[in-house]
C-alpha cells in the first residue's frame, strides 16, 4: 500500500508537467498568431493541434484565460483574445516596477551558470537582430524571460509578470509584421542582460527603466496610428 503514494504523486507530477507543456505550446501559438485573434477554437481541435490530451489542454486553457489570452465559452471552446493596443499601454505601466524588481533580484541572485545562460541568449538575440529574424528573436526572448525569472528566485513575481510578457510578445510580433523592423527596444534589453550577467543591480534597474520608457513610447505611437 505504501508503494501507491509515490505512484500517485508521480502521476500527479506527470499531469502537471503535461499541462504546463500544453500551456506553453498554446501560448506560443497565440503569440505567433497561429491561433488568430477573434477565432473560437474547440477543445478537440486544440488536442489535435498540440498532441496533448483533454486534461492538459483544459488545464492550459484555464491558465490562458487567467492570462487574458483567451475567454472560455462553455460548450463551445475558447475565444482567442483580440489584440487591444490600449490594453498594452496598461500592461506596460504595470510592468515597469515589476521589471525593475525582476532585473534587480536577478542581478543579485543569479548563479554563474544562469549568467552563462543569459549570455548565450544575448548572443542569440544579437544574431537574430542582425538577420532581422523576428521568430528567432522572440524564441530567445521567451527563454531569456524564463531564465531571468528563475534567477530572481521569487515565484510570486514570476507568476505576476509571466502573463504580461505573453501579452507584450504578441503585441510586438504584430507591430513587427506592420513595420518589418526589429524596433529600438532591443539594444536596451541587451544592456539589461549584460548588467544581470555582471551582477550590477543598479545598472540593470536603470536599463530596465529605460527599456520601459521605449516600450511606452512605442505603444503610444501605435495608439495614435490606430
Amino acid at each position: 500500500m505504501n508503494q501507491q503514494f509515490p505512484d500517485a504523486f508521480q502521476s500527479s507530477m506527470s499531469t502537471k508537467s503535461l499541462s504546463y507543456a500544453a500551456y506553453r505550446r498554446l501560448e506560443e501559438m497565440i503569440v505567433m498568431l497561429e491561433l488568430a485573434p477573434g477565432v473560437i477554437v474547440r477543445e478537440c481541435d486544440l488536442t489535435e493541434l498540440t498532441g496533448y490530451g483533454r486534461t492538459p489542454v483544459r488545464d492550459a486553457m484555464k491558465r490562458l484565460a487567467d492570462d487574458a489570452l483567451v475567454t472560455i465559452i462553455p460548450r463551445r471552446g475558447a475565444l482567442i483574445a483580440e489584440i487591444d493596443i490600449r490594453q498594452q499601454m496598461s500592461v506596460a505601466e504595470f510592468r515597469r516596477p515589476l521589471e525593475q524588481m525582476l532585473s534587480t533580484l536577478a542581478s543579485n541572485r543569479r548563479t554563474d551558470e544562469e549568467a552563462q545562460t543569459i549570455s548565450d541568449l544575448s548572443q542569440r538575440m544579437e544574431a537574430a537582430i542582425k538577420a532581422n529574424d523576428v521568430a528567432a528573436y522572440l524564441a530567445a526572448d521567451r527563454e531569456y524571460k524564463r531564465a531571468v525569472c528563475r534567477a530572481a528566485r521569487n515565484p510570486f513575481l514570476a507568476r505576476s509578470i509571466d502573463a504580461m510578457h505573453s501579452i507584450s510578445r504578441r503585441f510586438w510580433y504584430v507591430e513587427y509584421k506592420k513595420t518589418d523592423e526589429m524596433g529600438p527596444t532591443v539594444g536596451i534589453q541587451l544592456k539589461i542582460m549584460r548588467a544581470i550577467i555582471s551582477g550590477d543591480a543598479e545598472a540593470a534597474a536603470a536599463a530596465s527603466n529605460a527599456y520601459m520608457d521605449k516600450v511606452e513610447v512605442a505603444t503610444r505611437r501605435s495608439i495614435e496610428l490606430d
